[in-house]
C-alpha cells in the first residue's frame, strides 16, 4: 500500500453517483447509476487489502445493497461525517458538498474533490481537485493519482 493510506472514504452523492436522482411521484428515489468502471475499481481496492467505505447522509436501500454485495462498508450517517469512529491518519477521502463533506475531508490524511464539486472547495487550494466529475469513475482516478495498486 502507498504510503500511509489503508482507508478509502467515499461520498456516494456527487462523488460516486452524480448529483441527479430518479424520483418516482410520490417523492421516492427510484435509482441511481453507477460508473462499471468504479465497481471494478473498488473491488481491486479490496483485493488488495485497502478498506472502502461508502458514506452518505441520504440513505437508500439500494446503495445499502450494492456495497454489501461489493464487498465495502456502506455508512449512513445523519449527523457530521467527521464524527465516525476510524483512524484519521490513513484515510483518503473524496467529496464534493461544502457544507456535509468539508469536516470530513479536513480530517483525512488526504483529501480529493471531485470536478464538479462546491466551487469553495475546489478553488480553497486545501484539496487535490479530480480530473473526473461525479459518478463519471472517480475511483480509476484516485488508485491512479496515489498510485494505490
Amino acid at each position: 500500500m502507498t504510503n500511509k493510506i489503508k482507508h478509502i472514504l467515499i461520498d456516494i452523492d456527487g462523488c460516486l453517483v452524480d448529483n441527479k436522482q430518479d424520483i418516482d411521484e410520490e417523492g421516492r428515489k427510484i435509482s441511481k447509476k453507477i460508473h462499471c468502471r468504479d465497481t471494478v475499481a473498488i473491488k481491486k481496492l479490496l483485493e488488495e487489502g485497502y478498506k472502502v467505505t461508502l458514506i452518505t447522509n441520504s440513505s437508500w436501500l439500494g446503495m445499502e445493497m450494492w456495497s454489501k454485495k461489493l464487498g465495502c462498508e456502506y455508512l449512513y450517517c445523519k449527523g457530521n461525517k467527521a464524527s465516525i469512529d476510524i483512524n484519521w491518519d490513513e484515510v483518503l477521502s473524496v467529496g464534493d458538498d461544502y457544507w456535509l463533506d468539508k469536516d470530513m475531508l479536513d480530517k483525512s490524511l488526504e483529501s480529493c474533490v471531485v470536478r464538479d464539486a462546491d466551487i469553495r472547495l475546489r478553488e480553497c487550494g486545501e484539496y487535490i481537485v479530480l480530473d473526473t466529475k461525479g459518478g463519471d469513475g472517480i475511483v480509476n482516478e484516485l488508485i491512479y493519482r496515489y498510485d494505490l495498486i
